[in-house]
């Protein structure tokens, strides 16, 4: 069994050769591996750095860099495109592999579902302490879930903890190559962020098909390293509810159960008082308008929510305050 690591990255190479020699570095397992790296146009020297990590660690390297750069959504597709393995395992370029991972791996793949889902164990930016430990994304435990019609998306969906259970995570997805290569792929979500998603969300609508989901938290996330909050913490919260709002128009419209049931993991991803404050915070006027009419679609109160947004200043000052993190502790549980 031959598995592809795709790996879409922009000027992270000293992250890189980490995620590289942690794939290395695995206990014993008999998969075939390569690694497929998609170059957003690097400044840093990623390119120069490919031969040394071949000899270094002794692993083929598929590498292709853009002449400009293509935006995030184009590259991650693009590093999917170089793979030749039975299975291709998204991985972000800044994380890193648990060290037993692809041992534990080798023994699922036998199983041959379309998609495989692990958990994460989330980090500090220097990856050296456990900042929240074990982040699970379905509530049922380890669990094959077989799809044959309606019914089954709708369980599945009731039982995601957060959009993690539907593939907002990249690092966390393995998927066979040809179930992938079987989608014809939507250009309306380039953009969004969340191209990927498209595409595995249709999977799920093949007759049949499958996801493994292994709660265990084979990938150690790298945090306070978010590309796209480099638009603002406002910003970041919104691209979640644009993306995911557009998937749900373009798949499930015409089925309004199953359309609740995928909207209601928003819910659960961003719990409405502490989102609210983080944007009374945060957000600009025109983002606050959107974050209003978002959460008048979930079935939120919009006088409440403009009442909640006027209180930015306070929110702020909470947000600092040991009575506040009590409080999101015990929300986000």
């Amino acid at each position: 069994m031959k598995v592809s690591f795709c790996i879409p990255t922009y000027n992270r190479a000293v992250y890189l050769e980490s995620l590289i020699q942690s794939i290395k570095l695995q206990q014993p397992h008999g998969l075939e591996l390569e690694i497929c790296i998609s170059d957003n146009a690097s400044t840093d020297g990623t390119d120069e750095l490919i031969s040394v990590w071949e000899q270094n660690f002794g692993i083929p390297i598929q590498y292709k860099r853009h002449e400009k750069n293509i935006g995030p959504d184009r590259n991650y597709l693009a590093a999917i495109s170089l793979a030749k393995g039975d299975y291709c395992w998204i991985f972000g370029s800044d994380d890193m592999l648990q060290s037993d991972a692809l041992a534990i791996i080798e023994s699922e793949l036998n199983k041959k579902n379309d998609i495989y889902l692990c958990d994460r164990k989330e980090m500090d930016i220097n990856m050296s302490v456990v900042k929240d430990g074990h982040r699970k994304w379905l509530s049922n435990g380890t669990k094959e879930y077989i799809f044959n019609g309606d019914d089954d998306r709708v369980n599945y969906f009731n039982n995601c903890m957060s959009l993690g259970g539907v593939f907002s995570y990249l690092s966390s997805i393995i998927v066979k190559r040809s179930a992938w290569n079987n989608i014809t792929f939507d250009s309306n979500f380039i953009g969004t962020a969340y191209p990927h998603v498209y595409i595995l969300l249709k999977i799920l609508e093949t007759q049949g098909s499958s996801i493994n989901y292994l709660s265990m938290p084979l990938v150690l996330c790298r945090g306070d390293n978010d590309t796209f909050e480099s638009s603002g913490k406002a910003r970041r919260i919104l691209i979640d509810y644009m993306g995911y709002f557009k998937l749900s128009d373009a798949l499930y419209n015409d089925k309004p159960l199953l359309k609740r049931s995928f909207e209601n993991i928003l819910t659960k991803e961003r719990p409405y008082i502490y989102t609210t404050l983080m944007i009374a915070s945060y957000a600009d006027n025109k983002e606050k308008n959107s974050y209003c009419s978002y959460q008048k679609r979930l079935g939120n109160s919009e006088s409440i929510t403009k009442l909640l947004l006027v209180f930015g200043p306070i929110a702020t000052t909470l947000k600092k305050s040991m009575f506040f993190k009590e409080i999101t502790k015990k929300i986000l549980k």
